[in-house]
């Protein structure tokens, strides 16, 4: 038997239990189980403006989680602006290490005396 949380939007629960829910099923059991949803639920209908406010928030979680599985795409003229990027920092980096006090072999960094 499952134990929901007092605060629990019935019509979550409801279609928990119709198991009619595939996409995001994990999800919905977090939501109206998890004991930190107690106070949660409280906050989120007092923000709520349509009746249907509990079954649009599971629905944009799911969506959500959905999108954030897709790989991302870019342009080729995006990758290639990015490599360039790169490629003049790195650049950059090469010419002030040069220039500068790094600018020494390995066995420079040591003295005689740690041998």
């Amino acid at each position: 038997m499952v134990k929901y949380v007092k605060s629990a939007p019935q019509p979550l629960i409801d279609w928990y239990e119709a198991g009619t829910i595939h996409k995001g099923c994990d999800f919905l059991e977090r939501l109206i189980t998890h004991a930190e949803m107690e106070r949660a639920w409280p906050q989120l209908s007092k923000h709520s403006k349509r009746n249907n406010h509990a079954e649009r928030l599971f629905s944009e979680i799911v969506f959500i989680e959905q999108e954030s599985r897709e790989p991302v795409v870019f342009l080729r003229s995006e990758e290639k602006e990015k490599f360039l990027k790169i490629s003049e920092q790195a650049r950059k980096l090469a010419a002030a290490i040069a220039k500068g006090p790094l600018n020494k072999l390995v066995f420079e960094y040591f003295s005689a005396d740690t041998q």
